[in-house]
């Protein structure tokens, strides 16, 4: 009795030729997502870049993994290609968990740790008076109630950042933030309106505010913000901070007349 086997067990490791498909892969992203953001503004071209991006997205799709399908039924692959793809699958999936694994560690470690916590003992004195142990929070309320829910007051943090990115940005003298500040120079109407959307506490902040500021900023420079334009706007600036301050990113967008 004899058994056939398909293992092919050259050694070599198959290079596929330069493929044209990443390239249409980045124009179908491209077409995409400028379409979806063009067709949510109600340009008239948006849908049709959008449904353009998605058509080609579906053309580099079929053809890249037809190419990889073809070449695997063709014997172009050996026991390395296939030891290669599976294990690059197998860290694939393993990220992908890790990844969830993260995100509801620190869901676990916001309801059952760190709530308790801050209502427990001189941390509830000391960090957020009135706050309650529950899940969803029920916020830093008063024992009266009558006070409206926030989650974070504007003073203390957030102060604490705009006053440090205003001086390094070189906006004020270094140590002269909080005169900056106090005399009007950040508010509507001032020499440097800052935030003019409302900022993360008033307008939204989903956890990733920096997309949203460079969305207000295009808004200005194209004179779209109605009550809160800000007049003769030709110069945007954009930052961000992370990680503790560790981390910053920042944007200088300006209109043609700048250039």
């Amino acid at each position: 009795m004899s058994q056939a086997t398909t293992t092919r067990s050259f050694d070599h490791y198959f290079v596929p030729e330069p493929s044209k498909y990443p390239i249409f892969g980045a124009v179908a992203l491209l077409l995409f997502g400028a379409g979806a953001a063009m067709w949510l503004n109600k340009v008239e071209a948006g849908p049709w870049m959008f449904f353009s991006g998605l058509a080609i997205l579906i053309y580099m799709l079929f053809g890249w993994f037809g190419q990889v399908v073809r070449e695997s039924e063709s014997g172009l692959y050996g026991q390395r290609v296939d030891a290669s793809f599976r294990w690059s699958m197998g860290w694939f999936i393993f990220s992908e968990v890790m990844f969830f694994a993260a995100f509801f560690g620190a869901l676990f470690y916001a309801r059952v740790l760190s709530v308790p916590w801050l209502a427990s003992g001189d941390n509830e004195a000391l960090l957020w008076q009135g706050f309650s142990s529950a899940w969803p929070s029920s916020g830093p309320y008063t024992p009266s109630r009558a006070d409206p829910f926030t989650p974070m007051g504007a003073w203390g943090i957030p102060a604490i950042n705009t006053l440090l990115l205003l001086e390094d940005l070189g906006f004020c003298p270094k140590g002269d933030g909080g005169r900056f500040v106090g005399d009007g120079h950040i508010a509507p109407g001032g020499t440097l309106p800052v935030n003019t959307n409302g900022g993360g506490l008033s307008y939204n902040h989903p956890g990733m505010y920096g997309m949203f500021l460079v969305v207000e900023a295009v808004r200005q420079l194209r004179g779209e913000c109605g009550p809160r334009q800000v007049p003769g706007a030709e110069i945007a600036v954009s930052h961000g901070s992370g990680m503790v301050l560790s981390c910053m990113s920042t944007a200088v967008l300006g209109t043609e007349a700048t250039l």
